[in-house]
């Protein structure tokens, strides 16, 4: 069983009791609007459980940051959408997460897994896109290291759909020739929704790693047989056979983009530090925070960090924090990706392979429900 506090104002305390009394394995201690009354219990000896706490009340009591972020408990912040001053304040006080009404259910119960509660294992099982609004940043490259890592390291069956429908490149980046691609699977199922059984005969699978590779159609005319719902279709079943999912989308809101945005879990939104492909990832932005206020949780990935604006300009022109860096790799990365070799498998060494192994080991941590709590320094 799971401890659990809430310190929140009326009406909402109310509500967030009643979605966390249904949660299987919790006992709810107290639900109250006074921070110091339950910082009192958590920062305790033998204090453990979970601290939902509202992100109005940290703001209106910063006074109380220090002694919030010394609590035993592990802490999620209450908000009504996310900002940055939220997300500072969130890392201030070594929360877990940002959570809505909308999310905060789902993530408990990853939380939970992870402390011995059971909880229905496909809970836990992720859906994790990459895409830029701008091509040449790297996001395939990537895709393909990230996905490659995740498998590595949770050794976890996991999978990598390449979603450029048109272009994708995939297939040559892990100097892989598939006989099945994606458009072979939806002809197979023209008529039908998407049947488990052809979807597994149409993976490509690695023998390095536990990952399989479900590919583009070889010729881009084939790219428009490819339909929003056989994306969803197949996005549902992958999630539930598969650890990881990771898109690699096209550049574009496409309906086929959109539709995998949706399915997510996270967006791996990649930028680079030009003023160029800042404005249009801006612009792509906005539109994204309105389809989808509360789930994706979107999460920047500044790539060939360093060699132009910093991440304080990057940041305050985005009106986001930037989660990952990525530095540059240089010729390596091209020379790679033209004789089919992973980086992860060539050089684990080079610094993009170890800033790519963490992002895997951050998101792993997420979905595998360890990141209980953030590391205090």
């Amino acid at each position: 069983m799971t401890n659990v506090w809430i310190v929140a104002t009326s009406p909402l305390r109310e509500t967030l009791t009643q979605l966390i009394e249904k949660i299987p394995g919790v006992v709810l201690m107290s639900a109250v609007e006074n921070i110091r009354e339950v910082l009192g219990i958590c920062t305790g000896d033998h204090a453990d459980g979970i601290l939902v706490l509202e992100d109005r009340l940290l703001n209106e009591n910063s006074g109380l940051l220090d002694r919030t972020a010394k609590t035993n408990c592990s802490i999620f912040l209450y908000v009504r959408e996310a900002s940055i001053e939220a997300t500072r304040r969130a890392l201030s006080i070594h929360a877990v997460d940002l959570v809505t009404l909308e999310t905060i259910s789902k993530k408990l119960f990853a939380l939970m897994q992870g402390q011995g509660v059971v909880v229905d294992k496909e809970t836990t099982n992720a859906v994790i896109s990459v895409y830029s609004p701008k091509g040449g940043v790297g996001k395939s490259t990537l895709a393909v290291n990230l996905a490659w890592s995740l498998a590595q390291q949770s050794q976890k069956q996991s999978v990598l759909i390449d979603l450029d429908l048109q272009f994708g490149d995939i297939g040559p980046m892990i100097a892989s020739r598939p006989d099945l691609t994606i458009q072979e699977l939806v002809e197979w199922n023209s008529h039908t929704e998407i049947q488990e059984e052809q979807l597994l005969r149409t993976l490509t699978p690695v023998t390095e790693v536990p990952l399989d590779l479900l590919l583009a159609p070889l010729q881009p005319q084939y790219a428009s047989m490819i339909k929003p719902h056989h994306i969803r279709e197949i996005l549902d079943l992958l999630r539930k056979s598969h650890k990881y999912t990771i898109c690699d989308l096209s550049s574009g809101l496409t309906d086929q983009n959109l539709t995998a945005m949706e399915v997510s879990d996270v967006l791996l939104l990649v930028v680079s530090p030009e003023i160029i492909t800042l404005r249009t990832v801006k612009r792509s932005l906005k539109i994204l925070q309105t389809l989808y206020p509360v789930s994706p949780e979107i999460r920047i990935v500044l790539n060939r960090a360093g060699s132009g604006m910093n991440q304080m300009q990057i940041e305050d022109f985005l009106h986001l924090p930037i989660t990952y860096f990525v530095p540059s790799g240089g010729a390596t990365i091209a020379r790679l990706a033209n004789i089919g070799k992973p980086l992860m498998v060539e050089q684990p060494r080079h610094p993009v392979a170890k800033a790519l192994s963490e992002i895997a080991s951050d998101l792993s941590k997420k979905f595998e429900g360890t990141h209980l709590r953030v590391p205090k320094s």
